[in-house]
């Protein structure tokens, strides 16, 4: 139950009390001047462990409720994120990035369940029943965590783990990436390659060093064995799977979202996907305009293992099979 202190710093916050957080009546820095009023009000080592016991309840409710509102606000207005930085106590600090992160999730969610089309409501049915089966993380990160990668976002194979850049996105770019991690999420063909992956590591440790003693051999003019012709194709496969097939996969269902929220005015314009769209020929599928754009933005590698004319004819053959799949 809130306490009275509480509701009184929530009635100088939202101006009604109590209330759900509604974000365009929400007032960021009085929220924050309610949190650091809560902070003098520290009962300390005299009071009981009942009254300390609240006293905390309630700071943890101030900050979620802050997370809420700064997220709303995002969503509704695309105001940028202040508060983090903003915390004073190491731990509401964690605590307010902890809420952030579930609520980013679950108000991006709900957001999303505002559309009609027969792709969103299978999208979101399709995570909801996963996310129940399968284990799921998502957290928000700043850039200077991401020192090592310009990407805003990022699905970390494996770990069944989304991580996005909340300080740098606007909210249309926000909603587009926040499909497609989701996307690499659902991808059931991605996490067979991701765990068969981990297999063949497992049972051969030096793969790669195996793979280029075949290329080796068939340059000798040694003939290679149905084994080791499998284990190349395996190997191959499996890359092009999590790797390139992934992200074909991903975005092809990312943009028929994408398009359906536009046409429904729940999402604006997102440049850079609107100029890759721009390539798409009108009588194409998604799919089909997805694997040809990637297909091309996807180097054909020339170096290293590449150098042996078995790996890059498999690997070529094995290519251009998937991509007619």
């Amino acid at each position: 139950m809130i306490s009275l202190v509480l509701s009184l710093i929530l009635l100088i916050a939202y101006g009604w009390g109590s209330a759900p957080v509604h974000a365009q009546s929400v007032d960021i820095d009085s929220l924050y001047s309610a949190y650091e009023s809560h902070l003098k009000t520290f009962p300390g080592t005299a009071a009981t462990l009942i009254e300390n016991s609240q006293w905390q309840s309630d700071q943890v409710a101030l900050i979620r409720n802050m997370a809420q509102a700064e997220f709303s606000l995002f969503l509704s207005s695309n105001q940028k994120p202040t508060l983090l930085d903003r915390m004073i106590d190491p731990l509401d600090h964690a605590e307010f990035n902890e809420a952030l992160n579930a609520v980013a999730l679950d108000d991006s969610i709900q957001y999303l369940k505002q559309s009609p089309s027969s792709d969103a409501v299978t999208f979101l049915a399709d995570f909801i029943h996963l996310r129940t089966n399968q284990t799921f993380a998502f957290n928000l990160v700043q850039s200077s965590d991401f020192l090592n990668s310009q990407m805003p976002a990022g699905y970390v194979r494996g770990e069944h783990m989304v991580l996005m850049k909340y300080d740098e996105l606007d909210r249309n770019s926000w909603l587009a990436i926040f499909i497609h991690e989701l996307c690499h999420y659902l991808d059931q063909k991605l996490t067979n390659a991701v765990n068969d992956g981990i297999v063949l590591q497992n049972e051969k440790p030096d793969v790669t060093k195996e793979l280029v003693g075949i290329g080796q051999k068939y340059n000798q003019g040694v003939t290679i064995s149905p084994d080791e012709a499998a284990l190349v194709d395996r190997w191959i496969s499996l890359a092009l799977e999590r790797g390139m097939m992934a992200e074909i996969r991903a975005w092809t269902r990312t943009y028929a979202l994408y398009l359906d929220l536009r046409s429904e005015n729940l999402i604006g314009p997102v440049k850079w996907a609107d100029e890759i769209l721009s390539q798409k020929v009108t009588s194409e599928s998604m799919s089909d305009f997805c694997k040809r754009y990637f297909d091309a933005l996807y180097a054909h590698p020339t170096d290293g293992m590449w150098t042996y004319p078995y790996l890059k004819n498999r690997l070529e053959t094995i290519r251009s099979e998937k991509l007619k799949e």
